[in-house]
């Protein structure tokens, strides 16, 4: 199959979207399928020449003119698609994001098969946190029309299914593939002794860690409660939280006085020579999954919630929230445990229950580890090529 990829944003940006655009299409490509992946001019113009493998740059006006002069941006946009397509002729196109890179793509319809996946603040809407492209009436009336027109609409999760309902997508014309994981990634190739003190972290207590950008939908703020909680019930831990902004949260770890217990650090940024090398997470951030004994995700929403996947791999018990996208991955008392999310107290009382057994621990860990099996990349690659074989003729 001849396969176009549309993105909105790509690597050197390091989100869900765009680890998701890139380990798919290298994963096509294994298959044996002819893939194209269509990125911003300056996403590509950031990666060294090594890492472009399979990637094709949209003109600069791409994407920042229908947004200065929607109704003529987005026509000049489309004619360009329409160009490319009758150039190169692709079977399918799979387009990430409804916003904006689903409406500009529509226009292609007649020409080709159309399929749509949902990436996160384009499809999930939240008053209460402030978040979604929904939230704009104008928008979400845009996004309801233009998800008429693909012949299959992806979501991550059964939450996301639910999302697109709502924006009144037939139940048949939504298929469930989720994220999938790097498994080689997280093969475990040293004692977690030896990745600790690799680290510098303490050997003999409990390492709690929460990974990825903080946002108000992460439920971060909540974090140093936990901790204060967990800490007068008198245990002992270190719980380490990486990524983007998670020392927004340092002035509530003052106050509370946990500076001893609870270490913010920046997002570690993947390395590589090559576009072959670069896997996410990078190495050092796996290692920090595996030295963990927890890993904590008190998020409030979620598509999916790649992390607890990733936590999972390696081997990591994992509490989470029964949040859309937390609860469709976690499976309370079988693969993780759940607290209710926003509950501090609940939290507190779950993560007490790990810290304590470890029984339990290593009972949902091992059902982690099968669980994850499903999610090979490969798997999920297979599963979106029979979905492009179910539209093309």
């Amino acid at each position: 199959m001849k396969i176009a990829l549309l993105t909105p944003s790509f690597l050197p940006k390091v989100g869900g979207a765009q680890i998701f655009s890139h380990n798919i299409s290298i994963a096509l490509n294994n298959l044996g399928h002819d893939v194209d992946v269509y990125v911003p001019k300056h996403n590509f113009d950031e990666l060294n020449k090594n890492f472009r493998k399979l990637l094709k740059p949209l003109p600069r006006y791409f994407y920042t003119l229908p947004r200065i002069m929607p109704t003529l941006g987005t026509y000049f946009s489309q004619k360009y698609l329409s160009y490319i397509q009758k150039k190169n002729k692709y079977d399918v196109w799979l387009i990430i994001t409804t916003y904006p890179s689903g409406i500009i793509a529509s226009s292609l319809k007649k020409d080709t098969t159309l399929i749509l996946r949902a990436s996160g603040e384009d499809i999930q809407k939240s008053e209460k946190l402030n978040y979604g492209v929904r939230l704009n009436n104008k928008k979400e009336s845009e996004i309801k029309k233009t998800i008429q027109s693909y012949n299959s609409l992806v979501a991550l999760t059964k939450s996301v299914v639910n999302d697109f309902i709502d924006l009144d997508a037939s139940i048949e014309s939504i298929e469930i593939i989720p994220n999938g994981v790097d498994l080689k990634l997280f093969r475990m190739t040293q004692t977690v002794e030896n990745i600790r003190k690799k680290l510098t972290w303490p050997i003999d207590i409990p390492i709690i860690l929460t990974t990825g950008r903080n946002h108000p939908k992460k439920g971060y703020d909540l974090i140093p409660e936990i901790a204060y909680k967990i800490k007068n019930c008198g245990i002992e831990f270190k719980w380490y939280i990486v990524g983007k902004g998670s020392e927004q949260i340092n002035d509530k770890i003052k106050h509370l006085k946990l500076e001893k217990y609870i270490i913010t650090l920046p997002p570690i940024i993947p390395t590589a020579s090559n576009d072959n090398d670069w896997r996410f997470p990078n190495q050092k951030l796996v290692e920090m999954y595996q030295a963990a004994d927890i890993f904590a995700f008190p998020s409030l929403l979620e598509t999916f919630g790649m992390v607890q996947l990733e936590a999972m791999a390696a081997g990591t018990a994992v509490i989470s929230t029964d949040a859309p996208g937390c609860k469709d991955v976690i499976n309370d008392g079988i693969n993780g445990l759940q607290a209710r999310a926003g509950d501090i107290d609940h939290f507190v009382y779950q993560l007490n229950r790990l810290l304590n057994d470890q029984h339990l621990r290593e009972k949902l860990i091992k059902n982690a580890l099968e669980f994850v099996e499903d999610y090979k990349w490969e798997n999920i690659a297979k599963n979106y090529e029979n979905l492009f074989l179910k539209f093309i003729k």
